[in-house]
């Protein structure tokens, strides 16, 4: 019951952070990461809020991605996908919002990174079918979004984003190879259900504390049916 509490309590705040959030991101912003200079464009998801962004990024610091081909959804401002191509991935970045879009062509140019960067919703525009990884920092508070701003933190009343998203995977062949970070203040149960209806299984490789938040990053793998 306390930890339910907590967790509650946990998803008010982050709620008003939220709202915090969006008012301080309503001009351009410049961003650090380590030696990367980054410009984060007015109605992009800040990567330096929520902690998700830089825990996922530290993580791919530590994996052997030369040569790898990686695909990255939400791309935003594309600080997960610079991190990648310096670890020696070929990188395919895709965003919902055109703007995300051409902050990260811009992060990429002004940190000598080549990153392949177009406009899709998940999968609806990517041709390209031999991808060895996925990397997603996904939305995953249950809220209809307004605008193409709010899809970076709201997945829909009913989850509809992680509901197009596993089935997609499923569809490309990619259930075995899908890594997902999210928060304990999401509901984990409700996403872990989707992706079981679409026969994927979520299995937590990494998990971070970062003051009274915990990140879990899963990876996807696919569920024979019974």
């Amino acid at each position: 019951m306390e930890s339910r509490i907590k967790r509650a309590i946990r998803k008010i705040i982050s709620a008003g952070t939220t709202s915090l959030v969006k008012q301080y991101v309503q001009k351009d912003r410049s961003y650090r990461y380590k030696d990367m200079r980054l410009v984060i464009f007015k109605g992009v998801f800040h990567p330096g809020f929520f902690r998700s962004t830089n825990v996922f990024a530290a993580w791919i610091e530590t994996q052997s991605l030369i040569n790898k081909k990686i695909l990255e959804i939400g791309a935003g401002s594309g600080l997960i996908s610079l991190v990648a191509a310096r670890q020696g991935a070929i990188v395919t970045a895709i965003d919902i919002n055109e703007k995300a879009v051409e902050n990260t062509k811009l992060n990429a140019s002004k940190n000598n990174v080549e990153i392949n960067v177009y406009h899709s919703d998940l999968f609806n525009a990517v041709t390209r079918k031999d991808f060895d990884l996925v990397f997603i920092n996904p939305p995953y508070y249950p809220k209809t979004p307004l605008n193409d701003y709010e899809k970076a933190w709201y997945c829909g009343e009913g989850f509809d984003y992680f509901e197009k998203l596993f089935m997609q995977l499923n569809k490309n062949g990619l259930s075995n190879d899908c890594f997902i970070i999210l928060s304990d203040t999401c509901d984990l149960p409700s996403i872990a259900e989707i992706a079981a209806r679409n026969s994927i299984a979520l299995n937590e490789i990494f998990s971070r504390k970062v003051s009274d938040e915990r990140l879990m990053i899963y990876k996807t793998a696919s569920i024979d049916p019974a």
